[in-house]
């Protein structure tokens, strides 16, 4: 897909040298970004700040993914574990202080507002998703589902901006390619074993396994956890929910009115699957 040119924007906030050689960062929610900006610029009012806010947006989101990234304080941590940590808790902040600034520059109190809303709920939710996850009581499809809102809540805080006639297909679409995000994400999670207890996986597995199989899960090994996978088929599973969602997008693609906006949602599924063809117009623009 080609690279939206927000994210090409966010790189003067991101590409810090220190960051770069001491800790990886989360990836740029480019799909949101992109999809809400092409969205927004059907409202002839938001156009001359739509890709400030758009921008700030995606940095919150970048602020609150890489404060998800900081693990707890092990008993014994070397130096560059340390500084690896401590700079992902600062550049979060510094995320944050961004969007901050950027929407008070051009004097968008309201959207600070709506987003600050929601920064809130995002937050209210991991905990809830956390907890849940903690003591086995979320099942694979609440993972997925709480994942996805989680995600979008930030973007969505801006649909009142979309016009009347948008806003149905965008919510939808919004939905169905940040769970094509999910599904990706937990794609790479099923081929880590570090991961595996943490993931949909995991979930979905605990589902199907007697009482007594529960409890053996939790500590199994890893030649024990690429068993469970291949037993339960999970790649096989997480890429018919692929393919599945990806077909719902091209669905609700067509009953849009705008080729220029079906061009940039084929594309944005590109990504996903690069076997799908792009028409004419998607390739020119």
């Amino acid at each position: 897909m080609r690279t939206n040119h927000i994210a090409k924007l966010a790189l003067k906030y991101t590409e810090y040298e220190m960051i770069k050689v001491h800790t990886p960062l989360p990836v740029f929610p480019e799909i949101r970004a992109r999809l809400l900006f092409v969205f927004l610029q059907r409202n002839p009012k938001q156009d001359e700040h739509c890709e400030v806010c758009v921008l700030a947006t995606s940095l919150a989101q970048l602020g609150l993914d890489t404060h998800d990234m900081v693990n707890a304080t092990p008993a014994e941590e070397l130096i560059g574990q340390a500084r690896s940590r401590q700079l992902k808790v600062l550049a979060g902040d510094y995320f944050n202080s961004r969007f901050y600034q950027l929407l008070s520059h051009i004097g968008r109190i309201d959207i600070i507002r709506l987003i600050s809303v929601a920064i809130s709920e995002v937050n209210r939710m991991k905990m809830t998703f956390y907890e849940r996850f903690r003591v086995m009581k979320l099942t694979a499809e609440e993972y997925m589902e709480q994942s996805v809102l989680i995600r979008t809540q930030l973007f969505i805080a801006l649909s009142k901006f979309i016009p009347e006639p948008y806003k149905a297909n965008w919510s939808e679409l919004l939905r169905l390619l940040t769970q094509c995000e999910v599904i990706q994400s937990e794609l790479e999670r099923s081929n880590s074993y570090d991961m595996f207890r943490s993931s949909w996986a995991f979930c979905f597995i605990r589902e199907s396994m007697s009482s007594a199989d529960q409890e053996r899960l939790m500590h199994v090994d890893k030649s024990g956890v690429i068993s469970l996978l291949t037993k339960y088929n999970i790649h096989g599973l997480l890429m018919d929910m692929l393919q599945t969602n990806i077909q719902q997008t091209l669905r609700i693609m067509e009953q849009l009115d705008s080729e220029l906006l079906k061009a940039e949602v084929m594309q944005m599924l590109q990504s996903f699957n690069p076997s799908i063809q792009l028409p004419q117009v998607a390739k020119e623009i």
